[in-house]
């Protein structure tokens, strides 16, 4: 095995086990993931008509749609092991 070959099993190894470590309140890295994008699909169905009654704009609903985005494609490659940084 190689050294690379050695530093991906360690970071999947490592992603595994974070993975099945709970926070202290008890929850995993999966459930938490489970719940980002739960709330991701809440906000795409209600952001709509939040910004036709004026409670968001356009441009704060896209950009908390693509921050949301961009935080549950980091946690999933936590959850693959495949850590983008």
């Amino acid at each position: 095995m190689d050294k690379n070959e050695q530093q991906q099993a360690q970071e999947a190894l490592a992603a595994e086990k974070a993975a099945a470590e709970k926070a202290p309140n008890g929850r995993t890295l999966r459930e938490a993931y489970d719940e980002l994008e739960r709330e991701f699909n809440v906000r795409e169905r209600c952001f709509p008509k939040w910004i036709t009654e004026g409670r968001i704009s356009r441009s704060d609903a896209k950009d908390r749609l693509e921050r949301h985005a961009a935080g549950m494609f980091f946690l999933q490659k936590l959850l693959d092991g495949s850590v983008p940084f």
